[in-house]
């Protein structure tokens, strides 16, 4: 997949972050995702 798209090393917090997404509808997932501040940066 790294070969595809623009990948950068998360950190510890945003993974633990990542893991207690409540997936719960995947508009809701895509509302959390883009709360990161990695995402924001982009």
């Amino acid at each position: 997949m790294s070969a595809h798209i623009l990948a950068c090393e998360i950190n510890d917090n945003a993974k633990a972050y990542l893991q207690s997404l409540e997936k719960v509808s995947k508009q809701e997932y895509c509302i959390q995702l883009m709360s990161l501040p990695e995402y924001q940066m982009c």
